[in-house]
Protein backbone atom coordinates (compact mmCIF):
# COMPACT_ATOMS: atom_id res chain seq x y z
CA UNK A 1 0.00 0.00 0.00
CA UNK A 2 1.51 3.24 -1.04
CA UNK A 3 2.43 6.41 1.36
CA UNK A 4 -0.53 8.15 -0.16
CA UNK A 5 -2.84 5.46 0.04
CA UNK A 6 -2.44 5.33 4.30
CA UNK A 7 -2.29 9.57 4.13
CA UNK A 8 -5.39 9.53 2.53
CA UNK A 9 -6.95 6.91 4.29
CA UNK A 10 -5.78 8.46 8.16
CA UNK A 11 -7.44 12.29 6.93
CA UNK A 12 -10.47 9.85 6.00
CA UNK A 13 -10.53 8.65 9.60
CA UNK A 14 -10.30 11.94 11.24
CA UNK A 15 -12.39 13.43 9.33
CA UNK A 16 -15.45 10.60 10.29
CA UNK A 17 -14.13 11.15 13.99
CA UNK A 18 -13.89 14.62 14.35
CA UNK A 19 -18.24 15.39 12.97
CA UNK A 20 -19.62 12.31 15.22
CA UNK A 21 -17.48 11.73 18.59
CA UNK A 22 -19.48 8.76 19.03
CA UNK A 23 -18.57 7.42 15.67
CA UNK A 24 -15.90 4.55 15.39
CA UNK A 25 -13.19 5.24 13.54
CA UNK A 26 -13.75 3.56 9.53
CA UNK A 27 -11.92 4.12 6.29
CA UNK A 28 -14.77 4.49 3.93
CA UNK A 29 -13.81 4.13 -0.04
CA UNK A 30 -15.31 2.35 -3.39
CA UNK A 31 -14.28 -1.29 -3.56
CA UNK A 32 -16.22 -1.53 -6.58
CA UNK A 33 -18.05 0.68 -9.62
CA UNK A 34 -19.82 -0.07 -12.54
CA UNK A 35 -20.83 2.61 -15.26
CA UNK A 36 -22.78 1.68 -18.47
CA UNK A 37 -23.63 3.66 -21.33
CA UNK A 38 -25.80 3.45 -24.29
CA UNK A 39 -23.63 4.28 -27.83
CA UNK A 40 -23.86 4.30 -31.30
CA UNK A 41 -21.63 2.41 -33.91
CA UNK A 42 -19.69 5.35 -34.24
CA UNK A 43 -19.28 6.08 -30.67
CA UNK A 44 -18.04 2.83 -30.36
CA UNK A 45 -15.42 3.51 -33.38
CA UNK A 46 -14.14 6.50 -31.51
CA UNK A 47 -13.43 4.16 -28.78
CA UNK A 48 -11.19 2.21 -31.01
CA UNK A 49 -9.21 5.06 -32.23
CA UNK A 50 -8.14 5.48 -28.35
CA UNK A 51 -7.30 1.86 -27.88
CA UNK A 52 -6.84 -0.20 -30.83
CA UNK A 53 -9.34 -3.24 -31.31
CA UNK A 54 -6.25 -5.83 -31.47
CA UNK A 55 -6.20 -5.44 -28.02
CA UNK A 56 -9.94 -6.57 -27.21
CA UNK A 57 -11.20 -10.30 -26.90
CA UNK A 58 -14.44 -11.77 -26.60
CA UNK A 59 -15.79 -13.32 -23.49
CA UNK A 60 -19.29 -15.35 -23.35
CA UNK A 61 -21.33 -12.20 -23.01
CA UNK A 62 -19.55 -9.38 -24.86
CA UNK A 63 -17.37 -8.92 -28.57
CA UNK A 64 -15.08 -6.83 -27.14
CA UNK A 65 -13.53 -7.27 -23.67
CA UNK A 66 -10.12 -4.76 -22.76
CA UNK A 67 -8.82 -5.63 -19.32
CA UNK A 68 -6.11 -3.11 -18.43
CA UNK A 69 -4.97 -4.55 -14.70
CA UNK A 70 -2.34 -1.99 -14.07
CA UNK A 71 -5.07 0.91 -14.05
CA UNK A 72 -7.84 -1.12 -12.46
CA UNK A 73 -10.44 -1.26 -15.32
CA UNK A 74 -12.27 -3.27 -17.30
CA UNK A 75 -14.20 -1.96 -20.69
CA UNK A 76 -16.63 -4.26 -22.20
CA UNK A 77 -18.89 -3.49 -25.13
CA UNK A 78 -21.41 -4.71 -27.53
CA UNK A 79 -23.29 -7.89 -26.28
CA UNK A 80 -23.82 -11.08 -28.45
CA UNK A 81 -27.51 -10.77 -26.99
CA UNK A 82 -28.83 -7.85 -29.67
CA UNK A 83 -31.91 -7.64 -26.31
CA UNK A 84 -29.53 -6.91 -23.99
CA UNK A 85 -28.26 -3.92 -25.71
CA UNK A 86 -32.00 -2.07 -25.61
CA UNK A 87 -30.30 -0.20 -22.38
CA UNK A 88 -26.71 -0.06 -22.65
CA UNK A 89 -24.02 -1.78 -24.71
CA UNK A 90 -21.21 -0.72 -22.95
CA UNK A 91 -20.14 -1.34 -19.40
CA UNK A 92 -16.76 -0.37 -17.40
CA UNK A 93 -15.67 -1.70 -14.03
CA UNK A 94 -13.54 0.45 -12.27
CA UNK A 95 -11.61 -1.76 -9.56
CA UNK A 96 -9.87 -1.26 -6.44
CA UNK A 97 -6.58 -1.13 -8.15
CA UNK A 98 -7.70 2.25 -9.72
CA UNK A 99 -7.53 4.10 -6.98
CA UNK A 100 -3.92 2.85 -6.33
CA UNK A 101 -3.04 3.62 -9.61
CA UNK A 102 -0.38 6.44 -10.40
CA UNK A 103 -1.41 6.50 -14.21
CA UNK A 104 -5.51 6.64 -14.90
CA UNK A 105 -5.25 8.55 -18.09
CA UNK A 106 -6.05 6.55 -20.18
CA UNK A 107 -9.66 5.83 -18.15
CA UNK A 108 -10.45 9.07 -18.04
CA UNK A 109 -10.01 9.73 -21.91
CA UNK A 110 -12.35 6.64 -22.56
CA UNK A 111 -15.21 8.18 -20.23
CA UNK A 112 -14.95 12.22 -20.94
CA UNK A 113 -15.87 10.74 -24.88
CA UNK A 114 -18.77 10.91 -24.15
CA UNK A 115 -18.80 11.96 -20.12
CA UNK A 116 -22.81 12.67 -20.42
CA UNK A 117 -23.99 9.12 -21.61
CA UNK A 118 -22.45 7.07 -18.48
CA UNK A 119 -24.52 6.01 -15.13
CA UNK A 120 -23.78 4.32 -12.34
CA UNK A 121 -25.29 1.02 -12.54
CA UNK A 122 -23.38 -0.64 -9.09
CA UNK A 123 -21.54 1.33 -6.24
CA UNK A 124 -19.52 -0.89 -3.76
CA UNK A 125 -19.45 1.33 -0.91
CA UNK A 126 -17.01 -0.19 1.94
CA UNK A 127 -16.18 0.91 5.26
CA UNK A 128 -13.36 -0.56 6.98
CA UNK A 129 -13.14 -0.98 10.93
CA UNK A 130 -10.27 -1.51 13.67
CA UNK A 131 -12.76 -4.06 15.43
CA UNK A 132 -12.58 -7.71 15.23
CA UNK A 133 -15.12 -9.14 12.56
CA UNK A 134 -16.01 -11.65 15.38
CA UNK A 135 -17.26 -8.82 17.42
CA UNK A 136 -19.27 -7.29 14.65
CA UNK A 137 -22.87 -8.13 14.04
CA UNK A 138 -25.30 -7.36 11.08
CA UNK A 139 -29.36 -6.90 12.47
CA UNK A 140 -31.64 -7.66 9.81
CA UNK A 141 -33.81 -4.51 9.44
CA UNK A 142 -36.44 -6.59 8.17
CA UNK A 143 -37.18 -9.96 9.47
CA UNK A 144 -38.16 -11.00 5.51
CA UNK A 145 -34.19 -9.98 4.87
CA UNK A 146 -32.03 -13.09 3.60
CA UNK A 147 -29.11 -13.76 5.90
CA UNK A 148 -26.62 -16.08 5.74
CA UNK A 149 -22.80 -16.96 6.50
CA UNK A 150 -20.44 -18.97 3.52
CA UNK A 151 -17.06 -19.99 4.39
CA UNK A 152 -14.30 -20.70 1.85
CA UNK A 153 -11.93 -23.72 1.93
CA UNK A 154 -9.69 -22.20 4.72
CA UNK A 155 -12.94 -21.57 6.94
CA UNK A 156 -13.04 -17.90 6.70
CA UNK A 157 -16.68 -16.48 6.85
CA UNK A 158 -18.06 -13.96 5.09
CA UNK A 159 -21.94 -13.04 6.45
CA UNK A 160 -24.20 -11.95 3.65
CA UNK A 161 -27.25 -9.86 4.47
CA UNK A 162 -29.50 -9.88 1.53
CA UNK A 163 -29.88 -12.11 -1.66
CA UNK A 164 -27.25 -13.01 -3.28
CA UNK A 165 -29.40 -14.52 -6.11
CA UNK A 166 -30.81 -11.12 -6.86
CA UNK A 167 -28.10 -8.92 -6.24
CA UNK A 168 -27.68 -7.57 -9.86
CA UNK A 169 -31.43 -6.34 -9.87
CA UNK A 170 -32.12 -2.89 -9.83
CA UNK A 171 -32.80 -1.55 -6.25
CA UNK A 172 -30.94 -4.54 -4.68
CA UNK A 173 -28.47 -3.81 -1.79
CA UNK A 174 -26.60 -6.92 -0.32
CA UNK A 175 -24.08 -6.05 2.72
CA UNK A 176 -21.06 -8.46 3.10
CA UNK A 177 -19.17 -8.55 6.23
CA UNK A 178 -15.69 -10.13 6.18
CA UNK A 179 -12.10 -9.73 7.39
CA UNK A 180 -9.59 -8.17 5.00
CA UNK A 181 -6.61 -10.29 6.00
CA UNK A 182 -8.48 -13.40 6.22
CA UNK A 183 -10.28 -13.04 2.79
CA UNK A 184 -6.42 -12.14 1.00
CA UNK A 185 -4.52 -15.36 2.79
CA UNK A 186 -7.39 -17.29 1.09
CA UNK A 187 -6.08 -15.41 -2.23
CA UNK A 188 -2.63 -16.15 -1.24
CA UNK A 189 -1.78 -12.44 -0.88
CA UNK A 190 0.25 -11.49 1.91
CA UNK A 191 -1.63 -8.51 3.75
CA UNK A 192 -1.41 -6.67 7.16
CA UNK A 193 -4.32 -4.19 7.29
CA UNK A 194 -4.58 -2.82 10.61
CA UNK A 195 -8.37 -1.44 9.44
CA UNK A 196 -9.55 -5.56 8.53
CA UNK A 197 -13.02 -5.78 9.29
CA UNK A 198 -14.92 -4.87 6.36
CA UNK A 199 -18.49 -4.01 6.03
CA UNK A 200 -18.87 -3.89 2.22
CA UNK A 201 -22.62 -2.51 0.79
CA UNK A 202 -23.06 -3.83 -2.70
CA UNK A 203 -26.08 -1.47 -4.49
CA UNK A 204 -27.83 -1.74 -7.75
CA UNK A 205 -29.81 1.02 -9.41
CA UNK A 206 -31.05 1.75 -12.35
CA UNK A 207 -30.39 2.96 -15.51
CA UNK A 208 -29.88 6.68 -15.29
CA UNK A 209 -31.14 6.54 -11.88
CA UNK A 210 -27.38 8.07 -11.58
CA UNK A 211 -25.68 9.64 -14.33
CA UNK A 212 -22.39 9.35 -13.78
CA UNK A 213 -21.16 13.24 -14.62
CA UNK A 214 -23.38 14.04 -11.62
CA UNK A 215 -21.87 11.70 -9.21
CA UNK A 216 -18.68 12.68 -10.33
CA UNK A 217 -18.89 16.15 -9.45
CA UNK A 218 -20.20 15.42 -5.91
CA UNK A 219 -23.60 16.35 -6.68
CA UNK A 220 -25.90 16.51 -3.89
CA UNK A 221 -28.85 14.30 -5.39
CA UNK A 222 -27.02 12.00 -6.56
CA UNK A 223 -25.32 10.79 -4.10
CA UNK A 224 -28.64 11.13 -1.64
CA UNK A 225 -29.62 8.24 -3.63
CA UNK A 226 -26.37 6.41 -1.89
CA UNK A 227 -27.29 7.76 1.16
CA UNK A 228 -30.87 7.16 1.57
CA UNK A 229 -29.90 2.63 1.23
CA UNK A 230 -27.43 3.12 3.80
CA UNK A 231 -29.79 4.53 6.46
CA UNK A 232 -31.45 1.22 7.02
CA UNK A 233 -28.66 -0.43 8.06
CA UNK A 234 -28.27 -1.60 11.69
CA UNK A 235 -24.60 -2.62 11.87
CA UNK A 236 -22.86 -3.04 15.44
CA UNK A 237 -19.43 -2.22 15.16
CA UNK A 238 -18.37 -3.32 18.17
CA UNK A 239 -20.33 -5.72 21.09
CA UNK A 240 -18.39 -5.09 23.49
CA UNK A 241 -19.09 -0.95 23.34
CA UNK A 242 -22.60 -0.78 23.62
CA UNK A 243 -24.79 1.64 25.52
CA UNK A 244 -27.26 0.90 27.29
CA UNK A 245 -27.54 -2.89 26.70
CA UNK A 246 -27.58 -5.36 29.77
CA UNK A 247 -25.97 -8.14 30.09
CA UNK A 248 -28.75 -10.70 28.97
CA UNK A 249 -29.49 -8.58 25.77
CA UNK A 250 -25.79 -8.76 25.08
CA UNK A 251 -26.10 -12.62 25.04
CA UNK A 252 -28.83 -12.07 22.63
CA UNK A 253 -26.76 -9.76 20.11
CA UNK A 254 -23.88 -12.68 20.57
CA UNK A 255 -26.53 -14.98 19.50
CA UNK A 256 -27.43 -13.21 16.53
CA UNK A 257 -23.93 -12.57 15.76
CA UNK A 258 -23.41 -16.50 15.32
CA UNK A 259 -26.68 -16.75 13.25
CA UNK A 260 -28.46 -13.76 11.46
CA UNK A 261 -31.71 -15.44 11.56
CA UNK A 262 -31.43 -15.93 15.37
CA UNK A 263 -33.82 -12.82 15.75
CA UNK A 264 -36.57 -14.29 13.25
CA UNK A 265 -36.97 -16.63 16.54
CA UNK A 266 -37.88 -14.32 18.51
CA UNK A 267 -40.27 -12.70 16.31
CA UNK A 268 -42.49 -16.63 16.39
CA UNK A 269 -42.42 -16.81 19.87
CA UNK A 270 -44.85 -14.35 21.91
CA UNK A 271 -42.60 -14.41 24.64
CA UNK A 272 -39.20 -12.93 22.96
CA UNK A 273 -41.58 -10.43 21.20
CA UNK A 274 -40.41 -7.76 23.93
CA UNK A 275 -36.80 -8.84 23.75
CA UNK A 276 -37.30 -8.53 19.93
CA UNK A 277 -38.19 -4.47 20.20
CA UNK A 278 -35.48 -4.36 22.67
CA UNK A 279 -32.67 -5.80 20.67
CA UNK A 280 -33.99 -2.85 17.61
CA UNK A 281 -33.97 -0.14 19.89
CA UNK A 282 -30.65 -0.55 21.24
CA UNK A 283 -29.26 -1.58 17.52
CA UNK A 284 -30.47 1.66 16.68
CA UNK A 285 -28.96 3.24 19.10
CA UNK A 286 -25.65 1.45 19.06
CA UNK A 287 -25.72 1.10 15.00
CA UNK A 288 -23.03 3.35 12.87
CA UNK A 289 -24.12 5.72 10.73
CA UNK A 290 -22.69 4.47 7.23
CA UNK A 291 -24.96 7.95 6.07
CA UNK A 292 -22.84 10.37 7.68
CA UNK A 293 -19.62 8.91 7.15
CA UNK A 294 -20.00 8.63 3.33
CA UNK A 295 -21.29 11.79 3.45
CA UNK A 296 -18.37 13.30 5.02
CA UNK A 297 -16.08 11.88 3.26
CA UNK A 298 -17.47 12.14 -0.20
CA UNK A 299 -15.48 14.96 -1.91
CA UNK A 300 -12.33 12.74 -1.23
CA UNK A 301 -13.79 9.59 -3.15
CA UNK A 302 -15.11 11.52 -6.42
CA UNK A 303 -11.86 13.50 -6.21
CA UNK A 304 -10.45 10.98 -8.94
CA UNK A 305 -13.11 11.09 -10.91
CA UNK A 306 -12.73 14.94 -12.06
CA UNK A 307 -13.24 16.31 -15.48
CA UNK A 308 -9.20 16.86 -15.71
CA UNK A 309 -7.82 17.45 -19.50
CA UNK A 310 -5.83 14.43 -20.37
CA UNK A 311 -2.70 14.45 -23.15
CA UNK A 312 -2.45 11.21 -23.73
CA UNK A 313 -0.92 12.10 -27.72
CA UNK A 314 -1.91 10.55 -30.76
CA UNK A 315 -0.49 7.35 -30.05
CA UNK A 316 -3.21 4.18 -29.32
CA UNK A 317 -3.16 2.32 -25.90
CA UNK A 318 -1.19 -0.83 -26.72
Amino acid sequence: MTNNVIESQNEAVDKVSKIDSTAHQSIVSYDTLELNAKLTYTEIEAVFNLIDKSNFYADQSYRYVFHDKERGFTLKMFQHDSARRSQYNAKITIHRAFYEASNTGYLHEIIDLYRDKWCVKKAHVAFDFLSSKNNSVTIKHHLNVKAEQRADLNHHVTDYTGSLKNSYRAGARLVANYDRNERELSRNNESDYTFSNRLEVRMTFKTDEIMFASFARNDEQAHSVITSRLEALLFIVDLDEMVECSAYLKRSFKAIQRDSNKINEYKKRKSKNKLLAEIKSVARLNRFNFELAYSNNRSKLTEPFELVSVDIGSEQLA
